[in-house]
């Protein structure tokens, strides 16, 4: 065996035995985790809930500049969609 599938064959060996190691150790703090994220869902919920209500009351207001733009796309378009209708029929 060459010096290189050496080394790889050690690479991957050491990788599997650290990813292991890491998911072992990781596998104790994570109910507590969970149990500290689950405790702080009402807070996160009451929060998010005024972002949402921040962002209707924005998307609410009237904008001119949106409604102009969409005058003038179906300005353009309906000539071109009626062109396109009698270009087929002949």
């Amino acid at each position: 065996m060459d010096t290189i599938g050496l080394r790889a064959a050690w690479v991957s060996t050491f990788s599997f035995l650290l990813a292991n190691g890491v998911a072992g150790v990781m596998h104790f703090p994570t109910p507590a985790f969970q149990s500290w994220w689950a405790g702080t869902a009402p807070f996160r919920a009451r929060r998010r809930m005024l972002q949402l209500t921040a962002d209707i009351e924005t998307s609410e207001t009237p904008d001119a500049s949106y409604m102009s733009d969409l005058i003038a796309f179906y300005g353009a378009a309906i000539p071109h969609l009626i062109a396109g209708q009698y270009a087929k029929r002949r």
